[in-house]
């Protein structure tokens, strides 16, 4: 079973995208809107098939209630760290296999290159 979407609910969907498009690197691929033209939602494309669903709210939600782990490679890691500090994100944490970080809403993230997946 694949992930289809994961949803963030956000105060401002479209500030929040922009942190998950230049410094994750995900594309944007759908801007969804109200009736008076005002942005509902802002979706990224999440690996072949899941979306990354940025929904608009007016409630302060959680952000340490969860974590979002983004897979990649040992050998990206670096670049990964360089460009997090490209862009001033602060790493929370760093364990053997990921590095910790939040986006600007301070939802929790993480580079994860564990090396083996359960089955």
């Amino acid at each position: 079973m694949n992930i289809n979407h994961i949803a963030i609910f956000t105060e401002n969907p479209l500030l929040l995208s922009e942190f998950y498009e230049t410094v994750i690197g995900l594309k944007k691929i759908q801007v969804n809107l109200y009736a008076d033209k005002t942005i509902r939602s802002v979706w990224l494309q999440l690996g072949e098939s899941g979306i990354l669903m940025l929904e608009e709210t007016k409630q302060k939600q959680a952000s340490d209630s969860h974590l979002i782990a983004f897979a990649t490679t040992s050998k990206d890691m670096p670049v990964l760290k360089k460009r997090l500090a490209t862009h001033n994100v602060p790493l929370v944490k760093e364990s053997d296999y990921s590095i910790y970080f939040n986006d600007t809403d301070g939802n929790r993230l993480a580079f994860s290159h564990y090396p083996q997946m359960p089955k």
